[in-house]
């Protein structure tokens, strides 16, 4: 083990020096030609910007042209309605009547107006690299600045020759003092390390002695310090495990429903409030200009309102259900009334869907629970259906009664529902995977759940050869 941390140690650090210097040897002949063509462009711009309003005089002097080339180590030409006017750069003004060189006058046409173009010329019969940038002042006057390469390579060499130079240098003396360094580190991590192996097998008969006054003599202490704690400490984390496992899953499952319940409850008020605001806006900026039209937005704003106001209430009402603490408000009442008057709200979406609707009980139904619960009850179960209820389909509500319970039933010959999926219809916000084409909240079943709770009843969804039925039981006589 000794010998290994060490090799370790020293085989890492000696790798990691290695991967450095053949970083920078790679970093510089990736990229240090471009770093530099970068500057060149950069300081050809800078010269540029410092003398735009004097290159555009009609006067040059040629004098404060041959200073900007010398301080700045750049050629310059300033060439006017094909006529060179001003020319400090030893690649183009060449003899006693020098010209603009066909490679860079060809290339005129290409740069706009107020604008310029940067181009890197090789003359590989000159052996000449030129970084050469065109300026188009317009009225046919350019400005033309040229900056020589030939150093890049030489730089290059330069600086890779001095990398490989002191990354010997480096290495020779990273590696010895690496081996002094691992040598005086490894031996107390050695240590502590047998010493927290026995820790590991719950092995507290004796302390561990590192003298190192640093951050590692301080860790052999805190050894010590555990190993006379963990023991006590160990027997209490069994007995407060299992219990905090549970806490933990609580938490976790509040957490999820916490996030499930902000981000359900945001996405419901989106729309509506996106449909609000929309149409607030087209009334506020007279988008209508008639008393229907007018009518019209104000109708959909009240729609809108009422759909967040009913869903908002479905809320409060699930959270009061479940709190513990809701009263139930019983009477007696005839149940099949109570469907009959439902299914009137409902006729125009009836009508729409063009749907066969059964219903013919051959007696009265008398049932003693809260009656406008109750009617909660069955209106979210029938507007379920009929969401779901194919065009031109059948829903079809049955009642059967015995001597405790009356059990409704609502069948719709709309898409099964897919067996894994089934547990989870009744949960807050929960949506089939198959059907989230269709509108609604993911509350009415909710609702429904708790509502059926709290009367002592049962409920429960079935695929049947056809489509879906929803059913509840609910205690005739329930006096709880």
């Amino acid at each position: 083990m000794k010998s290994s941390i060490k090799k370790k140690f020293f085989r890492t650090f000696f790798i990691i020096l290695i991967i450095i210097e053949s970083l920078l040897l790679l970093l510089s002949n990736l990229f240090l030609d471009d770093i530099i063509i970068s500057a060149n462009k950069v300081l050809i711009r800078n010269v540029y910007n410092d003398y735009e309003a004097y290159f555009n005089l009609n006067q040059v002097d040629t004098h404060l042209i041959q200073n900007i080339s010398n301080e700045n180590d750049i050629g310059l030409v300033i060439y006017d309605h094909e006529e060179i006017i001003a020319c400090s750069s030893l690649f183009i003004c060449q003899g006693e009547n020098p010209t603009i060189p066909t490679y860079i006058s060809n290339y005129f046409p290409y740069v706009e107006e107020d604008d310029y173009a940067s181009r890197i010329i090789d003359l590989e019969f000159l052996n000449v690299n030129q970084l050469v940038n065109t300026y188009n002042l317009g009225n046919g006057r350019y400005v033309i600045f040229n900056k020589s390469l030939d150093s890049i390579q030489e730089v290059n060499q330069i600086i890779n020759q001095f990398i490989q130079i002191m990354g010997v240098v480096v290495l020779f003396i990273g590696s010895l003092t690496i081996y002094i360094i691992g040598n005086k580190i490894t031996k107390p991590i050695i240590k502590i390390n047998h010493y927290a192996n026995d820790i590991a097998h719950l092995k507290f008969n004796h302390e561990l002695s590192v003298t190192n006054q640093d951050e590692i003599g301080q860790l052999a202490k805190n050894m010590n310090l555990i190993s006379k704690k963990l023991d006590i400490a160990l027997k209490e984390l069994n007995e407060k495990n299992e219990i905090l496992k549970d806490d933990l899953e609580k938490e976790k499952e509040l957490d999820r429903k916490r996030i499930k319940f902000f981000s359900t409850v945001s996405h419901e008020f989106k729309t509506p409030i996106t449909i609000i605001q929309g149409y607030a806006e087209g009334i506020k900026h007279n988008v209508v200009k008639t008393k229907e039209g007018l009518d019209e937005y104000c109708d959909i704003i009240i729609d809108e309102s009422k759909k967040m106001g009913s869903f908002v209430n479905d809320l409060l009402n699930l959270s009061l259900y479940e709190s513990g603490n809701f009263m139930l408000s019983k009477s007696g009442f005839d149940f099949v009334e109570l469907i009959e008057n439902i299914k009137n709200k409902f006729s125009e979406a009836i009508r729409d869907k063009k749907i066969h609707f059964e219903f013919d009980p051959t007696k009265p139904y008398m049932i003693n629970a809260d009656k406008y619960r109750m009617e909660q009850v069955v209106n979210n179960l029938l507007s379920n259906a009929i969401k779901h209820v194919v065009d031109n389909g059948v829903i079809k509500i049955t009642l059967e009664e015995s001597d405790e319970k009356i059990k409704l039933s609502i069948f719709n010959n709309g898409d099964k529902i897919d067996e894994k999926e089934i547990s989870h219809l009744w949960n807050l916000f929960y949506k089939l995977e198959s059907n989230k084409n269709h509108i609604g909240t993911g509350v009415g079943l909710a609702i429904v759940k708790s509502i059926v709770e709290l009367h002592q009843g049962s409920y429960g969804v079935k695929n049947v050869k056809d489509g879906v039925i929803f059913f509840i039981e609910i205690p005739k006589n329930n006096t709880h």
